[in-house]
C-alpha cells in the first residue's frame, strides 16, 4: 500500500478539490519524485523493483512508474500541466497488463481525469503546499484487475524471453525457429494467464537488475531495487 486511505474516499475527493491551501502547480517531475520516494519507502527490503516508463504494447505505451513484485502495479501521472487527451487510450493499454493501476493527478484535473479511468483504478491527488512540497492524498482505493490479457502480457517479452517462457512449460519443441507472432499464439493458446503473468514479472525483475548493473536504459529509467539498503534514497 502506498498511502493510508482516509475514511469516506469519494467525499474526501470533493472536499480536497475545494481546498484553498494547496496550489495548482504540480509538474510531472514533482509528482514522479514524490511517488517514487513513497513507493521506495513502502517496499523497502522487499523483493520488488521500481522503474520509470515501463513499456507496454511494443513500446507504444509507457506506464509512468511501475512496481514489480508479486504484481505489476502501475502509477499513471497527470500533473496540473499535463493534457488528458491520451488518458482513455492509456487506461485501456495498461489495463491489459497491470494487476493494479493508480492515477496520480494534479488537483486541477481531478474530476475530469477520474471520469476517464475504470473504477478499479485507485486515485491519488497531488498538490504542493505553501513551501512547494508535494502532498499526496489517496481519494479512491483501487482493486485488483480481473481482466488481464494474455496476448498483451506476452507482448511485453522479447523473442528470446518468449522462447524461454515456452521452454519453461515444455512448449518450445518445434517452435524455436517460428516467427514472433506464431510464438505468441503458441503461448496464449497453451498457457494460463496466471503462468504467463508470473513469468513476465520474473523477466521484468531480471531486466531491472541488469539495467541497474550495466546502466542499460532500454528497459526503464532510474531503477530502484527495493531490497538494497539504499533503496529509499535512490534517484
Amino acid at each position: 500500500m502506498l498511502l493510508p486511505v482516509a475514511a469516506g474516499g469519494a467525499k474526501l475527493a470533493e472536499n480536497f478539490h475545494k481546498g484553498r491551501a494547496m496550489k495548482h502547480n504540480t509538474t510531472d517531475s514533482i509528482i514522479r519524485s514524490a511517488i517514487r520516494s513513497s513507493l521506495a519507502a513502502a517496499h523497502q527490503g522487499e523483493d520488488a523493483v521500481i522503474v520509470d516508463e515501463l513499456k507496454v504494447s511494443f513500446g507504444s505505451g509507457r506506464i509512468d512508474v511501475a512496481v514489480i513484485n508479486g504484481r505489476i502495479e502501475g502509477y499513471e501521472i497527470k500533473s496540473d500541466k499535463d493534457k488528458l487527451d491520451r488518458l482513455s487510450r492509456q487506461a485501456s493499454m495498461f489495463g491489459a497488463v497491470a494487476d493494479r493501476m493508480t492515477l496520480v493527478v494534479g488537483q486541477r484535473h481531478l474530476d475530469k481525469a477520474v471520469a476517464e479511468v475504470p473504477d478499479w483504478w485507485g486515485v491519488i491527488v497531488c498538490s504542493s503546499d505553501a513551501d512547494g512540497n508535494a502532498v499526496l492524498k489517496r481519494v479512491r482505493r483501487g482493486r485488483l484487475n480481473r481482466k488481464l490479457d494474455k496476448v498483451a502480457l506476452i507482448e511485453t517479452l522479447e523473442r528470446d524471453e518468449l522462447i524461454s517462457m515456452l521452454a519453461s512449460a515444455n512448449l518450445d519443441k518445434g517452435f524455436r525457429g517460428s516467427t514472433y507472432r506464431v510464438l505468441v499464439e503458441r503461448a496464449s493458446s497453451a498457457m494460463s494467464v496466471s503462468d504467463i503473468s508470473a513469468f513476465v514479472k520474473k523477466i521484468l525483475k531480471v531486466r531491472a537488475r541488469l539495467a541497474r548493473e550495466f546502466g542499460d536504459l532500454a528497459f526503464g529509467r532510474s531503477v530502484i531495487l527495493c531490497a538494497e539498503p539504499s533503496a529509499t534514497g535512490a534517484d
